[in-house]
């Protein structure tokens, strides 16, 4: 059985997250989601991914928060195969 680390954030440190990333130069300037494009504003993100040492937002569609999941994993290099939604 292996573990599942799972990092959360609440509502009232999101602004403050992004405000450190960008202070960084790692948040990735984007109002669209890195999975679907859909617009994302402070209400609507469900998660960030990695993107070429950038940090991208994704939307909070059940959907887009699994696939930029697996993709955190399989950038760390302990991704696994996922099942592709039809």
């Amino acid at each position: 059985m292996s573990n599942l680390v799972l990092n959360t954030i609440s509502d009232k440190n999101i602004l403050n997250l992004i405000e450190r990333l960008k202070a960084q130069q790692l948040y990735k300037e984007s109002f669209k989601c890195a999975i679907c494009g859909k617009h994302i504003e402070k209400n609507n993100i469900g998660a960030f991914l990695p993107d070429y040492g950038k940090i991208s937002p994704v939307c909070n569609k059940l959907s887009c928060i699994l696939k930029s999941t697996y993709q955190t994993m399989k950038y760390n290099g302990n991704g696994s195969p996922i099942v592709e939604e039809r």
